[in-house]
């Protein structure tokens, strides 16, 4: 698999002195029931043992163990929402 941080993702992580992110497929409750959603976040994971790691230019990304993507890569970046930004993970499969 291969794991890319885009430079806004590397620009809000040096903003917030981390360098360390997982990401895995998570569940959004809806009105429909619950919708699977990519989701990042900062630090490190609770469970590690749950997650495979790799080192990306002094990041380290976890991504949760069989995690399917659609082309064999992920890429860590970020999304604003009205005036918040936050990090965002594109290339997981549903």
């Amino acid at each position: 698999m291969t794991i890319t941080v885009d430079e806004k993702a590397r620009k809000f992580l040096a903003k917030h002195n981390e360098h360390e992110v997982y990401a895995f497929l998570g569940g959004c409750r809806t009105w429909g029931g619950v919708v699977p959603q990519p989701t990042v976040y900062v630090g490190s994971p609770d469970s590690p043992g749950q997650y495979d790691s790799f080192p990306v230019d002094g990041i380290t990304v976890y991504v949760r163990k069989g995690t399917k993507t659609e082309h064999d890569s992920l890429t860590i970046t970020t999304a604003k929402m009205l005036w918040t930004e936050s990090l965002a993970v594109e290339g997981m499969a549903y």
